[in-house]
């Protein structure tokens, strides 16, 4: 019997309803101490634990469908989401495993991101993003080569880290946004100045949600469950930069994309640089011809008659028979695909484009809108401060308390947008935005171009917030101030070692000279007699000045110095003449200057009359200067006076003075001006 019991035991497939009958057997094989209850223990153990493998399988399946059911109502409820983004939560209610579950099956995080979308590229517009007004036949090229490719072709698809760089205007901002409008992938949009305390931490303040567990946002990103773009790292300090490198330096195989314009940074090895080119010939015409879609539809030009006029202008701005110098100022503003689409504008209101004054004319057709409508200026300068004020606490925001009508007006020129926002409590406000920083850096260049706010040319030197706006000064100032200016700048980069924006600068201000000189010969000459009235002598765009020296010990001998100097156009003479110990410039009307006498005989005749002639020009530069300029700062006065002088004369002065003639000098200048004089001098000795 025990040996049959045996067989059956091991023969027959047992199942639960069998538990009771091999119990049985097992106490009766037992009772008797038999050697094979054992093997039928065993069986019983195997249909327990089978058992209680099947009860488990079921609390499973009903945990993982109740999981599934919150994952599928998930996007249209905020408790639930708050549940879900809860860590104790997930980590309790969801056994540990639906947290990895949430990070590692792609369309989990992908659901998860989704309800968020618009928030994510809130700062993108798209609300406002008119596809038509995206030129997408932009050409890139990677740095340091030469071949270029459009655009579309090299930027498809976010796969790995890139870096577009460009000149304002070129288009950077638009190529995101539509880059996240026509993405099929979840995506965030993010002014660089919102990833100062991080890029991880930018993106969770667009999610308060994700406040409750941001490692879970971490791992998220680090699955790269969001495309990442980053707008205007130039905008930002290089702490910010920094951490923004080092964010994709973590993530080499991240889906993110920065944009800047050029400035002296190193990228993220882990990226790919592309540069933004410039607009072409064709592609200016296509520009132009493209922008019919987006202008006003009560466009005084359009249809056929707006394309002739396009054609007609662009023929009487790039033709041959203007020097290189001057085609290339011209192409230098058209290439620009924002300062393109002010010309577009400007034809389709009938008006002849000022490549100068794109913006000023732009402003001008909205003023004078304005005051038909409501019978009085527009209010610039308290406009333009408040936007000074915007850029300065880092708002981009308008505020639309007591500015009502002039965001109205200047919308309709497409100069702002607007946004429909919802508060906490689910109420709907309008907020109001620039359409681009270059009509923004419009109205705080008004403020720096005021005479009580002249300090802020000097205030923002590095603040890279104010870059755009130091470019607009190389058009806007006087000459003769942007020529003060320009020496600052050079000044600033050599003690930055930034030479961006005075690169740029000069750049600029050097197709205004092209620019000028091709429609107003006389134009830069009218500014410095404007302003300085002791250089009337001036005779075209080249000034020149001729200074007349003599000296007792040199009375017959005569020193001629001519230059042309990148700094300056001036050119100056040197000559001796018969009047002993005077100082004559002839570009005022007699003024005489008289050296002093060198008390010390131990110098050569020829390092006496050096030292005199550079304290008499050093001397009467700063008197010309007091007069046009009386609260001229020992900046501006430095960079005059190194303005005026030709380098053949400082060089002259710095071999004289390295024969110990130093203090020479300083007997020289009169008391007010020993200060200043000398800090110029010791500039040129250590520059």
């Amino acid at each position: 019997m025990e040996r049959q019991i045996a067989i059956v035991v091991d023969k027959v497939k047992w199942e639960q309803a069998d538990m009771e009958l091999l119990k049985q057997h097992h106490d009766n094989l037992k009772s008797i101490d038999s050697q094979l209850a054992a093997a039928v223990n065993a069986q019983i153990i195997a249909l327990e634990r089978q058992h209680w493998f099947l009860i488990g399988f079921k609390i499973w399946l009903i945990h993982l469908s109740g999981w599934l059911f919150v994952i599928i109502i998930y996007p249209r409820s905020s408790q639930v989401q708050a549940l879900i983004w809860d860590w104790k939560f997930r980590t309790i209610v969801g056994l540990g495993y639906i947290s990895v579950a949430l990070t590692w099956i792609p369309w989990l995080r992908y659901r998860l991101l989704a309800p968020f979308r618009e928030v994510l590229v809130a700062d993108a517009s798209l609300d406002s993003f008119d596809p038509q007004a995206y030129f997408p036949n932009s050409y890139v090229k990677i740095r340091r080569a030469t071949h270029t490719q459009p655009i579309q072709t090299a930027i498809a698809q976010l796969q790995s880290p890139i870096v577009l760089e460009g000149e304002s205007g070129l288009g950077k901002s638009m190529f995101l946004r539509n880059l996240v409008k026509t993405s099929g992938r979840l995506s965030v949009y993010l002014p660089a100045s919102q990833c100062a305390g991080g890029v991880v931490e930018g993106i969770q303040a667009k999610l308060p949600i994700a406040a409750h567990d941001p490692l879970f946002l971490q791992s998220l990103i680090n699955y790269n469950t969001l495309d990442i773009c980053i707008d205007g790292l130039n905008e930002v300090s290089p702490d910010t930069r920094a951490t923004i490198n080092t964010f994709v330096e973590h993530h080499v195989h991240g889906h993110i994309i920065l944009t800047t314009q050029p400035l002296e940074w190193t990228p993220p090895a882990t990226a790919k640089t592309y540069v933004l080119q410039p607009l072409k010939r064709q592609q200016i015409a296509e520009f132009l011809t493209s922008r019919q879609g987006i202008l006003p539809e009560d466009a005084p030009v359009s249809g056929v008659a707006y394309e002739q006029a396009c054609d007609d202008y662009l023929a009487s701005q790039l033709h041959q028979n203007q020097s290189k110098q001057e085609l290339a100022a011209v192409h230098r503003f058209l290439s620009n695909p924002m300062d393109l689409t002010l010309v577009a504008q400007l034809l389709a209101q009938g008006k002849d484009p000022d490549l100068l004054n794109l913006q000023q004319q732009q402003y001008e057709i909205m003023a004078e809108d304005y005051q038909q409508i409501h019978l009085y200026p527009f209010p610039l300068a308290e406009f333009a401060e408040t936007v000074y004020q915007m850029r300065l606490h880092d708002q981009i925001t308008i505020p639309e308390n007591h500015c009502l009508d002039e965001l109205q007006c200047m919308e309709r020129y497409k100069m702002v947008l607007t946004r429909q926002q919802k508060d906490g409590f689910g109420r709907t406000h309008r907020e109001w935005y620039f359409r681009h920083d270059k009509i923004q850096e419009y109205f705080i260049v008004q403020t720096f171009l005021k005479t009580e706010n002249r300090e802020r040319q000097h205030e923002h030197l590095t603040d890279p917030r104010f870059r755009g706006v130091y470019l607009l000064l190389a058009t806007l100032l006087e000459v003769d101030k942007a020529l003060v200016l320009r020496e600052v700048l050079i000044q600033s980069a050599a003690e930055t070692k930034d030479h961006v924006v005075s690169d740029q600068f000069i750049q600029r201000f050097n197709s205004r000279q092209e620019l000028t000189q091709t429609t107003n010969k006389d134009g830069v000459l009218a500014l410095y007699q404007k302003h300085y009235q002791d250089l009337i002598e001036i005779a075209r765009l080249q000034a020149s000045r001729l200074i007349t020296v003599e000296n007792n010990a040199m009375s017959d001998s005569t020193s001629d110095s001519n230059h042309s100097n990148y700094h300056s156009k001036y050119q100056f003479q040197y000559d001796q003449s018969q009047y002993q110990n005077s100082f004559v410039d002839t570009a005022q009307s007699g003024s005489q200057q008289e050296f002093k006498p060198i008390q010390n005989n131990n110098y050569a005749p020829e390092q006496k009359q050096t030292l005199s002639e550079a304290a008499a020009e050093i001397q009467q530069l700063l008197k010309q200067l007091e007069q046009s300029n009386p609260n001229a700062t020992d900046l501006e006065k430095t960079a005059f006076v190194n303005i005026a002088i030709p380098a053949s004369t400082k060089q002259r002065l710095l071999s004289a003075l390295e024969s110990g003639g130093k203090e020479a000098l300083r007997e020289l200048l009169d008391n007010p001006y020993v200060n200043v004089g000398m800090a110029i001098v010791e500039g040129w000795q250590n520059p």
